[in-house]
This record gives C-alpha cells, sequence and structure tokens, in this order.
C-alpha cells in the first residue's frame, strides 16, 4: 500500500466505533510507538504487542470514548499526519477531553513509527 493508502484505511477504521483495534493491522511488527505530551517525559513503546497492549491499557483507564474526531491525513511521501480530538468518561465522572497531533511513518507498507504530541493531562 502507498502512504496515502495506509492513511485513509487507518481513518477509515478509527472512525468506526469497532476499528480501532483492526488499525493495528496496518502496523510494522517492528513498529514504534512514541508519546510526546508537552512538557512531560515521552513514553516509547517497541513493537507492535507492546503497543497494543498500551493501548488496551489506557482504554481500560481512560472510561468510554463519548467523542472522537479525526481530521483528514495530510500525506507527503513516507508521512502522514492527523488532527485527533478525543473525549473518555468515566462511570460517575466529568468528561475528559483533548486534542494531539499524530504523526505516522510508513515504510513497505507498514506504519514503522508513530508520533503523539499532546498537552499533559490535568
Amino acid at each position: 500500500m502507498t502512504t496515502q493508502e495506509v492513511a485513509n484505511k487507518l481513518v477509515e477504521l478509527c472512525r468506526t466505533e469497532d476499528g480501532w483495534m483492526q488499525a493495528y493491522d496496518l502496523y510494522a511488527d517492528d513498529c514504534v510507538s512514541i508519546e510526546r505530551p508537552f512538557g512531560a517525559e515521552e513514553t516509547r513503546l517497541e513493537g507492535k504487542p507492546a503497543i497494543m497492549e498500551g493501548v488496551k491499557q489506557w482504554m481500560e483507564n481512560a472510561g468510554t470514548v463519548t467523542k472522537s474526531e479525526l481530521s483528514d491525513p495530510v500525506v507527503s511521501e513516507q508521512h502522514f499526519a492527523l488532527s485527533w480530538f478525543m473525549e473518555t468518561q468515566k462511570d460517575g465522572e466529568e468528561p475528559q477531553g483533548g486534542s494531539e497531533i499524530a504523526l505516522y511513518h510508513v515504510k513497505d507498507g507498514k506504519i514503522v513509527q508513530c508520533e503523539f504530541l499532546y498537552p499533559p493531562m490535568k
């Protein structure tokens, strides 16, 4: 797949309620995920199993996703970027939300690195 095709497929899957975990089929087995909250230490996960486990833990801690808005991708030869707003809510608590920029590097039709840039959680 081209970078454009990978970007379009990721957006298509992530805009559906059940597509999140299917989106990891687009990741290379040795993919690297980097979380870069502004002003805080980055978190780095290496390998698709570690990334998927990190997402599962986040989903368990965040509660229910009540809103998710994903931009169309901005694509270059081997990269694409997305703007993403997400709101989550735990039982009995106020919704928490925020936006981030997600930057993806594609090689040989697979995502080999993803970086998420966002303000620190309050």
